[in-house]
This record gives C-alpha cells, structure tokens and sequence, in this order.
C-alpha cells in the first residue's frame, strides 16, 4: 500500500463532499489493525494500537479528502496522512515525518497539496 503524506500548512476543507462516512472510516481502522476506543464517536474516532494512535476528526467523514492524524504519545509527535496505514507504517511515517506539537500543525492540509 502506498501511503500519502500530507506535509504542509494545514487547511479544513469548508464544504461537504462526499468522503467516507464515520463507519467506513471506523471499518478502515479495524481492517488496518487499529483497535477502536468508542469514547468520543460523534467527533473523533480513535484507533490505538500501544502508545500510537490514529484519529479521525469529524469534518474527515464529512469532505471529499478525508485525512488522518497520527500520533506516537510516547514521543509527543504527529503528523497528517490521507490513507489510514497499519499501526507498523504509522510507526515509520511519524519516525520519518513526525514533529511536536509546535512544529506540526493542528489541523489536516488542504485538498490537493
């Protein structure tokens, strides 16, 4: 699988289109192998798999781009994709690509960046 990163100035698209809804996303993360943690499913899913985590915010099911956030808490780093990876991959982007708080934005990238 090929994963697309999505680095730059983040940017919420303002429109609805038509991505994927919240159970196609939720369905995304089981067959990746994410465990799901239900406690906050009208605005975010959240897969774990140990101390990483991707995440899905509510406007992801509601644009025609969904994107993803990954996150390591043990090494309070994050970074943006647009394909949901395997907890394996989400290890290597956030290595690669991941950048503190400071340093990474907060919300995803524009379509077509």
């Amino acid at each position: 699988m090929h994963l697309t990163f999505a680095p730059g100035k983040p940017q919420q698209q303002g429109s609805r289109g038509s991505g994927m809804n919240r159970q196609e996303i939720e369905q995304s993360f089981i067959s990746a192998g994410w465990d799901l943690d239900g406690g906050f499913l009208d605005h975010l899913l959240i897969g774990n798999d140990g101390d990483l985590a991707v995440l899905a915010h509510e406007w992801a099911w509601q644009n025609n781009t969904p994107t993803y956030e990954l996150y390591d808490a043990k090494r309070h780093v994050s970074c943006w994709v647009r394909e949901v990876p395997t907890p394996r991959q989400a290890r290597e982007i956030l290595e690669e690509h991941g950048g503190t708080p400071e340093e990474e934005p907060s919300e995803p990238p524009r379509a077509g960046r």
